[in-house]
């Protein structure tokens, strides 16, 4: 079962990955000062790199924001590309961890469900 410990745990070696590929954070801060990205997003961010909050979660949320909303280039100005693409990989594997474990007892548990019904599956 995926516990919250365990996510914890994850977001905890994500955030240590994210230091160990950006440890200035230029890629969140370039995030943090694009136009689209909201006051609150900004907070959240600066939190993160501050290392007050490891709610990676809300964090990715808000890199999120600066693709899908905010003018996020390929490479912001003054990021190195290896560090940009650690910190995605760290946040996506993060995230893909999740939704794997998540699929697996929603399949589980409708399988349950089948053979309890009879089910020959």
């Amino acid at each position: 079962a995926y516990t919250a410990f365990r996510m914890e745990d994850r977001a905890n070696k994500a955030a240590k990955r994210i230091g160990k590929a950006d440890p200035g954070g230029k890629f969140l801060r370039a995030v943090k000062g694009l136009a689209g990205i909201t006051e609150q997003n900004r907070k959240i961010i600066d939190q993160f790199i501050s290392g007050r909050s490891k709610k990676l979660p809300h964090t990715i949320a808000c890199v999120r924001h600066g693709f899908v909303h905010g003018e996020l280039a390929a490479t912001p100005a003054g990021v190195k590309p290896a560090a940009q693409k650690a910190t995605v990989t760290a946040m996506t594997d993060f995230l893909f961890n999740i939704m794997d474990t998540e699929l697996a007892r929603r399949a589980d548990a409708e399988l349950d469900t089948l053979q309890r019904k009879g089910s020959r599956i």
